[in-house]
């Protein structure tokens, strides 16, 4: 304010723009608290990037330029923001984080993608029935019940794609509502840690993965490689013979899949893991 404080007290003042502006700016400066007016003028003096102008509002060409580099005074009560040591500003892996669990989170969109499947197909078969015999509508609306026929047919074509999608939107529904996807999870973090201390401990075991509920696990010849097919079929007979019904599946017939029920109980759980672990453990002696 220190210029315009020069120019709100000069009494000769040009037009009547430069006296409004004139009454504006010592309207401000009076209302500056006196004790930190001068802090606030030196301030000002210092840092405004403006040129000095002389009292006839002409630009002062002598006058000493302000410094750029002159510090500031800050008040007592205004702290400093740093940046932590160590993470970018911009770092937003935790957010994208989860933002992709809350997706994951959401209900499958498949039983809908399935209903538009079935509903394409039903299309399909409706459009080449009336191809093949073009002359079918004709005849129904040639007959004396054709009037009252053709609606049901027309309601009849659009049931099944009616349905379709109401049997997705159940099966979401059922999702959501009985929170399946928090039961896989469930049933995963029982599974897959009993599983995978079988790693190591038998040496037919080659590996154990999965998410979820749908789990497997790899047999191997013992200290290689090799697909051990025998080991996984004498496995899949033991568990049957004790009515444990596992899967052997793989491109060499190597593995066994576990695809439990999300239905099925903690204790069923338990009792069928224990079985699958006897049978691994005895066909694994076995074959060591």
């Amino acid at each position: 304010f220190g210029a315009w404080k020069t120019m709100a007290t000069h009494t000769k003042v040009s037009d009547s723009a430069e006296a409004a502006l004139s009454a504006i700016e010592e309207a401000l400066t009076q209302s500056i608290n006196p004790s930190t007016a001068g802090a606030d003028e030196v301030t000002s003096r210092s840092t405004d990037p403006r040129p000095a102008r002389s009292e006839t509002g002409n630009i002062d060409r002598n006058a000493p330029k302000a410094r750029a580099d002159r510090q500031v005074p800050r008040a007592p009560s205004e702290e400093i923001i740093r940046p932590v040591l160590g993470q970018a500003a911009n770092d937003d892996r935790r957010a994208v984080g989860e933002i992709l669990q809350s997706l994951q989170a959401k209900p499958s969109r498949q039983p809908y993608a399935i209903a538009a499947g079935a509903s394409v197909i039903w299309a399909a078969i409706v459009v080449i029935s009336i191809a093949i015999r073009p002359d079918l509508i004709s005849i129904i609306s040639a007959s004396p019940e054709g009037s009252a026929i053709l609606p049901f047919l027309v309601v009849g074509c659009a049931l099944p794609i009616i349905l379709f999608f109401t049997l997705a939107l159940a099966t979401i529904r059922t999702m959501r509502d009985d929170n399946l996807a928090d039961r896989a999870r469930h049933i995963e973090s029982i599974a897959l840690p009993r599983l995978r201390s079988l790693l190591g401990d038998v040496a037919i075991v080659g590996d154990v993965r999965g998410r979820g509920a749908m789990l497997a696990v790899e047999f191997v010849v013992p200290g290689s490689d090799t697909p051990n097919a025998a080991a996984t079929k004498a496995i899949v007979e033991y568990c049957t013979k004790r009515g444990v019904v596992v899967i052997s599946c793989g491109t060499f017939g190597n593995c066994v899949r576990l695809l439990p029920p999300l239905v099925i109980t903690d204790d069923q759980l338990h009792d069928g893991l224990s079985v699958f672990e006897e049978a691994i453990r005895s066909v694994g002696a076995t074959a060591s």
